[in-house]
């Protein structure tokens, strides 16, 4: 299967006119990866495998603290999360029968552990770069008030006060990642590698969906997700590999992937649509919108919506804007409706779950507590100390933090949201608001959103564009001095 993949993507890649140079690049790429699999292979051989890890752990360390020291290109770095994302269920699935429960959850994380380890070294020498607007000065606020907040807690689980800490500042981290990387990173060249990887991903999802519906199976996913603790259905794969709504009375059956789950799948499909639209690569985005029907992803579907409104706000008419924006309201409730119909509820397990939030903070405006609220809190402890609070990202920071969480992450969208507008280029402007908006819709409905696994790819390109924003508007003052 491998060596297929590798043949199509070689082919596809060379008709599609994504050229990613340096082979330096490919092979750095490559090295690390399997470092990361070494890693989850040396916990797979027990107690004395943890010891075994160091020697991989301290390469990628010293691998990353070199090429951010030295003026030299990151992308493999900044990729390396992504990649991550993209394809470490499918090595964690090989390995899962000789893994334990806490090996998994380590590992699982270990995208989020890289990040953090990447935006510290970045801080050292590039802490100036995100000292604009308090962003930093919100960013550790944040950090402050989610450890204060444990004194809130009912109940104390680890995993969850450690689960909920990580989506609640990924976001932060990897924007701060894509500010301080910027002027070691070449955007062409991230964004090929990205549209090489989507498409390696599309790939491996058609065969997953055309050809071996049992490959997950094959994959262990059953063992791997009953080690995370995560629930199954009786035919061992995830309840969300199938859609909520039904269509002749039947569940559609959504396309999974490297990832292993629709909804970080739909979410990355998204960000590689707007990156091949902006690249002209108009094979590739046919490719991908193939991709996100056969993913049914809601948020994907939502996302398109509010990227047409965008696009025909700064490339079409008054008239024509006003008309899609009509339409995509009109197709918003007519989904509303058919959801009404035909599903379980979910779509409207979001809406309750965000009301919920709000209005607990009448009774507790300082919020429940870190690890409280939300999906991974009740999975990890199986308490909730609002079980209303669910499938809201932003429902969910309301929820553990209270006012103080809400007004910090509206302030941290207002600024970037703002900050997107004022790009020079206008195809720039229309790939950088899309996946602002796309992500802060996203959040608003859905706790996932906030994962690594979804939030990174957005915010790592939100980072870099807005850099650059602020180092036009510096220029501009230094010469007004």
């Amino acid at each position: 299967m491998l060596i297929m993949v590798f043949l199509v993507v070689r082919e596809y890649s060379r008709k599609m006119k994504i050229k990613v140079k340096g082979i330096s690049l490919t092979i750095e790429l490559i090295a690390i990866l399997l470092l990361f699999v070494g890693i989850a292979w040396t916990f797979s051989l027990g107690e004395m495998g943890w010891l075994l890890a160091l020697p991989f752990i301290f390469l990628i360390v010293v691998f990353s603290v070199y090429k951010c020291n030295r003026d030299m290109e990151l992308t493999p770095v900044l990729v390396i999360p992504i990649v991550l994302s993209a394809f470490q269920n499918m090595y964690l699935g090989a390995f899962s029968k000789n893994l334990s429960s806490t090996s998994i959850q380590i590992l699982t994380i270990f995208n989020f552990i890289y990040a953090c380890v990447i935006f510290i070294i970045l801080l050292f020498n590039r802490h100036k770069l995100i000292q604009k607007n308090n962003l930093f000065f919100s960013f550790i606020i944040l950090v402050l008030y989610s450890i204060f907040s444990i004194i809130f807690l009912d109940s104390i689980n680890v995993l969850s006060i450690i689960s909920s800490m990580r989506n609640i500042i990924s976001v932060f981290v990897f924007f701060f990642i894509g500010v301080m990387a910027s002027p070691q990173i070449r955007i062409d060249k991230f964004q090929n590698i990205i549209l090489v990887i989507t498409f390696i991903v599309i790939v491996i999802g058609l065969y997953e969906i055309l050809f071996n519906k049992s490959m997950w199976i094959d994959l262990n996913i059953t063992e791997l997700w009953t080690k995370k603790g995560i629930g199954l259905q009786a035919s061992g794969l995830p309840t969300n590999f199938y859609s909520s709504e039904r269509i002749n009375g039947e569940r559609i059956r959504r396309m999974a992937s490297s990832f292993a789950d629709p909804v970080n799948l739909g979410a990355f499909l998204f960000a590689g649509l707007c990156i091949a639209w902006y690249r002209k690569k108009r094979i590739l985005t046919a490719l991908i919108g193939l991709a996100i029907v056969l993913t049914v992803s809601k948020g994907a579907f939502l996302g398109i919506l509010l990227f047409i409104c965008v696009y025909t706000y700064y490339f079409s008419s008054k008239i024509v804007f006003c008309g899609m924006l009509g339409f995509s309201g009109l197709s918003g409730i007519a989904f509303l409706i058919f959801a009404m119909r035909t599903s379980a509820n979910s779509v409207f397990l979001h809406v309750s779950g965000l009301s919920a939030a709000f209005m607990s903070i009448l009774k507790k405006p300082f919020g429940y507590g870190i690890g409280s609220n939300g999906v991974l809190a009740r999975q990890f402890s199986g308490f909730s100390a609002n079980v209303d609070i669910t499938e809201t990202g932003l429902g969910m920071i309301i929820g553990q933090l209270g006012v103080i969480g809400l007004v910090i992450y509206v302030c941290f969208f207002l600024v970037i949201y703002k900050a997107s507008l004022k790009l020079s280029n206008k195809r720039e402007t229309v790939l950088c608001l899309s996946l602002v908006l796309s992500v802060i819709a996203n959040i608003l409905f859905n706790e996932v959103a906030l994962s690594p696994n979804s939030c990174a790819i957005y915010f790592l390109l939100v980072g870099y564009y807005i850099s650059t924003v602020w180092k036009h508007r510096k220029m501009r003052n230094d010469e007004t001095d």
